[in-house]
């Protein structure tokens, strides 16, 4: 994990953010006369940028928003449904980016189902986390979608600009969307295929097993057309 640098980050504590000072494994927050660690925290967010860094853009305290009526809700179910469809049936190159992530269900009605989304850009792959995955839940019915949507934005962007590692992020994210999906991997088609993480090796271990025949970049059409096929069956 990231050495964490040594400064003011908006964290959430309770339902409620406030910024806290982290320093020596710990942090020092307004709320409590008491150090309190990473376990206790929610969420941990963005680092406040102090006013001698101003080369680095300010960043906005994350406020929470108010639960959807079911009208609001249904629209935005609508919309993830369709853009989960368009991601999915995408087709990608080896330098566009992909997503896999499961429907955190119970294991009792058979566990989540996972899939593979495909996009142009990292930044397109942290929209679809931030605008899709909120709302197309197989969570509890008390789940606020919008209040999932504001957390996951505050985490993608200290993602985005360094202040957390991606591993440090996947955690975050992953705890935010508790009882909604759960993310596996990011990353180009290109480092999938090269099976640079646990992960990718294991997906590229199935294709082998299936298809008696070795992943060796770079593929054949034909060996291309297999993977990526295989890729959209993966999970489901």
């Amino acid at each position: 994990m990231a050495i964490r640098t040594a400064g003011y980050y908006w964290v959430m504590y309770g339902q409620e953010w406030e910024p806290g000072f982290w320093s020596d494994g710990h942090w020092a927050l307004i709320s409590e006369q008491e150090k309190v660690v990473d376990d206790d925290l929610s969420l941990i967010g963005p680092r406040i940028v102090p006013p001698n860094q101003h080369e680095l853009f300010p960043l906005e305290k994350p406020s929470l928003m108010t639960a959807s009526t079911k009208e609001e809700r249904s629209t935005y179910v609508d919309d993830a449904q369709q853009r989960m469809e368009k991601h999915y049936a995408y087709t990608p190159t080896d330098n566009d980016w992909g997503l896999f992530c499961y429907t955190d269900a119970s294991p009792g009605i058979g566990g989540g189902v996972g899939a593979f989304y495909w996009f142009s850009s990292r930044d397109d792959v942290f929209r679809f986390i931030c605008q899709v995955l909120p709302f197309y839940s197989s969570g509890h019915s008390y789940d606020n979608p919008h209040l999932k949507q504001r957390q996951l934005g505050v985490i993608v962007e200290a993602i985005r600009i360094g202040a957390i590692s991606k591993a440090e992020g996947l955690v975050q994210l992953n705890k935010a969307l508790v009882n909604v999906y759960q993310i596996t991997w990011w990353g180009t088609l290109h480092s999938l295929t090269q099976g640079d993480s646990p992960f990718a090796r294991a997906v590229i271990d199935a294709f082998e097993a299936q298809h008696t025949a070795t992943i060796e970049p770079p593929l054949s059409d034909a060996q291309h057309k297999e993977w990526l096929a295989f890729l959209s069956e993966y999970g489901l």
